[in-house]
């Protein structure tokens, strides 16, 4: 009989273990809760990142906290209100222009002919120009290419006509390069032909075997020639252009307080303190001595 019960007793079991009693769930439950609380394993990146995205969510929920109360000071909204708007003028063949009392104009991008848009709006031709950090669009013109990022005329415009140079406000050290490498050649003339170092007449591949040798141009003579300018310097290129480059958020305390203007009584745009308005000094964009842009905002 014994051997009769036992399929039955089995078969209760499995089903009570097919039902999984509370006791059996508790009992695991607890299991898992007392395995949870173990120790693991973080590598110390995984710990890093974990702390430092922490860090970055505290900081930016203490700086809207902080704007929100910039916002609703009083004394803020009147340095808000106290702030003129600058009058933009976008340019037919593309970019904008606008007039500041620091440095005269400014203009965002250089698409090709510029300075003819700013003549025929009766527009005084900017000396500074912010250069896309996109300097060529795929999506303009009638072959779908423009270089947005032509310096050449306005460079030559403003050191024969203003007698200035012509200041480029780029956005990297690679831009400021690539744009060296283009003017330095179209201003100069090929590398090889100017170096103090194993500079050459003229290349061989340019010319026939059977040429005379003694009819070929001497390159390197006559780029020399038109580099010497009427008092007796060369030219170079710092003698066109100079560039400025922007700041990063964490290059410059002047991104300490991005967005909120200063006291009314250091507003150098409308100073109360003072009878009219004063003039902004030439600092106030970051020309500096350092060759960095900087949006600290200074009186003259």
């Amino acid at each position: 009989m014994s051997t009769e019960k036992q399929p039955a007793q089995q078969i209760q079991a499995e089903q009570l273990v097919s039902h999984k009693p509370e006791a059996t769930i508790a009992a695991k439950a607890s299991d898992v809760s007392s395995k949870s609380h173990e120790p693991k394993f973080v590598s110390a990146e995984r710990r890093r990142i974990k702390i430092t995205g922490h860090k970055h969510k505290k900081a930016k929920a203490a700086a809207k906290e902080a704007k929100d109360k910039s916002f609703n000071d009083l004394d803020t909204r009147k340095a808000y209100d106290s702030i003129p708007l600058l009058e933009i003028d976008e340019l037919p063949r593309g970019g904008v222009s606008l007039n500041t009392e620091a440095v005269g104009r400014i203009q965002f991008g250089i698409p090709p002919e510029t300075i003819k848009d700013s003549m025929r709006l009766g527009l005084s031709v900017p000396t500074i120009y912010i250069v896309p950090v996109d300097r060529f669009c795929r999506e303009m013109g009638p072959a779908l290419g423009v270089n947005l990022a032509e310096f050449e005329f306005p460079a030559y415009f403003n050191f024969f006509v203003l007698r200035k140079q012509c200041t480029l406000v780029v956005d990297s050290d690679d831009a400021e390069k690539n744009i060296r490498r283009v003017f330095n050649e179209t201003l100069l003339g090929p590398a090889q032909f100017r170096r103090k170092v194993d500079n050459i007449d003229y290349e061989e591949e340019d010319f026939s075997p059977d040429y005379n040798p003694d009819a070929r141009p001497n390159f390197q003579k006559e780029l020399k020639h038109f580099r010497i300018m009427p008092d007796g310097k060369e030219l170079v290129l710092e003698t066109l252009l100079k560039f400025r480059h922007f700041n990063g958020p964490y290059e410059s305390s002047a991104h300490g307080s991005l967005g909120v203007p200063p006291p009314l009584e250091n507003n150098i745009c409308t100073n109360k303190s003072t009878a009219g308005t004063e003039k902004v000094g030439a600092d106030v964009i970051g020309l500096d001595s350092y060759g960095q842009v900087d949006c600290a905002m200074s009186t003259s």
